[in-house]
C-alpha cells in the first residue's frame, strides 16, 4: 500500500467534487419532459471521490502500476460526471466518453515511455478491445447500452495494464454489480429502465483496486 499516493490521489478526489458537480448542474440534460434533479451534494460528492481516489492511489500507487493508478484515477473522476449525466437522463456525455479515452490512452502511453513497459501497454490495449467486443456483444443480447460498453472499453485498458485477472474480474463485476443494482431496485419498487453506467464503473474501478492491492 502507498498512503502517500493514496492521499495526494484523495486531495485530487475532493478538489475535483466541486467542478464536475458544477459542470452537471449547469449542462442541459433532458429526459422526455420530466424534471431533472439539479443540485449535486457536493460534500458527499467530495467524500466518496477522495474514498475512491485514495484505495486506487493507495493500491496501484507503486512502480509498477502508476501509470494504471493515474488512468483509474481520471477515469474514476470523468466517470463520476458520465454517471451523474446516466443517471438524470439515462444516456451518457458522448464528448467525455471520447474525452476519457484519449486521456486515459495519452497517459498509458506516456507511462510506457518513461517505465518501458511497451508490453503492458500493449496488454492494455487488448484488455480494453476483449472488453469491448465482449459487452458489445453482449449488448445485443441484452439490452446493454452502448455507451456502457464504451465505458466498459476504457475500463479494459485500465485492468489490461494490471493484468488479466483485473480484465476478467472486471467483466464479473460488470455482469454481477448491475445485476445486483437492478435486483436492490426491483425490491424498493421502481421497475423500467435504470442507469447502469454507476454499477458498471464501481465494477472496474473494485477489480482495479483488488488487483492491486494483490487479491487477484
Amino acid at each position: 500500500m502507498n498512503i502517500i499516493a493514496g492521499a495526494v490521489a484523495a486531495a485530487l478526489g475532493a478538489g475535483a467534487a466541486y467542478p464536475i458537480a458544477t459542470w452537471f448542474e449547469r449542462g442541459h440534460w433532458r429526459r422526455g419532459e420530466d424534471p431533472l434533479p439539479r443540485r449535486v451534494d457536493r460534500l458527499l460528492l467530495a467524500m466518496a471521490l477522495a474514498i475512491t481516489c485514495a484505495l486506487l492511489g493507495a493500491t496501484l500507487g507503486h512502480a509498477r502500476l502508476w501509470p494504471a493508478a493515474a488512468a483509474a484515477i481520471i477515469l474514476a473522476l470523468t466517470g463520476t460526471a458520465m454517471c451523474l449525466v446516466d443517471l438524470a437522463v439515462h444516456r451518457m456525455p458522448e464528448p467525455v466518453t471520447l474525452a476519457t479515452y484519449g486521456i486515459v490512452g495519452g497517459v498509458l502511453l506516456m507511462g510506457a515511455a518513461v517505465t518501458g513497459q511497451w508490453g503492458q501497454l500493449g496488454q492494455a490495449v487488448a484488455g480494453g478491445a476483449v472488453l469491448w467486443v465482449m459487452f458489445f456483444l453482449y449488448s445485443l443480447v441484452t439490452g446493454l447500452g452502448f455507451a456502457d460498453v464504451q465505458m466498459l472499453g476504457i475500463g479494459g485498458l485500465v485492468l489490461g495494464w494490471i493484468g488479466w485477472g483485473a480484465v476478467l474480474a472486471g467483466a464479473a463485476g460488470a455482469i454481477f454489480i448491475p445485476g445486483l443494482w437492478a435486483a436492490v431496485a426491483l425490491l424498493a419498487g421502481r421497475r423500467g429502465h435504470f442507469a447502469a453506467g454507476p454499477p458498471i464503473l464501481v465494477g472496474i474501478l473494485l477489480a482495479a483496486a483488488a488487483a492491486g492491492a494483490g487479491a487477484l
